[in-house]
């Protein structure tokens, strides 16, 4: 049995770290929050673009398991709409996995391939920063 005290690991304390920034944004912004206490067999859908994040965990010994299901449909382009910059012509494309093929999916456009290359040189910030510290930059505002 998990111990209710146990400290957190790296991956934890990360999560808490973003936790906290995303906690100063909706607090900056006056956001309301809303929390999602689930039953046994419940679940929920949102849209992607709506900010969301988990709770810490109170009780480590009543942590649930969660799975989390993005749904992309074929012949589009996977972006991040929060992590591009249309203005500037940054596009955040996506890599999405068919789960049935284990192949990447191609993004598309109008029925044409999107080349690499244009997907490299839309990649903002060259595509060298990891996805997390994107989002979180991106909300601050920096």
């Amino acid at each position: 049995m998990a111990d209710r005290h146990q400290r957190a690991s790296g991956d934890e304390r990360d999560s808490a770290a973003e936790r906290g920034d995303l906690q100063a944004l909706v607090a900056a912004r006056s956001a309301p929050v809303e929390r999602f206490f689930a039953k046994a067999g419940e679940a929920i859908i949102w849209s992607a673009n709506l900010l969301h994040f988990g709770d810490h965990h109170r009780d480590l010994v009543r942590t649930r398991w969660s799975q989390v299901t993005h749904y992309v449909f074929e012949g589009c382009a996977y972006r991040t709409p929060l992590l591009s910059d249309p203005y500037t012509g940054g596009i955040f494309f996506r890599k999405p996995v068919d789960i049935v093929t284990g192949q990447m999916r191609e993004n598309v456009v109008s029925g044409v391939a999107t080349p690499r290359r244009f997907i490299r040189a839309t990649m903002p910030g060259g595509g060298k920063m990891s996805l997390r510290r994107r989002v979180l930059r991106r909300l601050k505002g920096r």
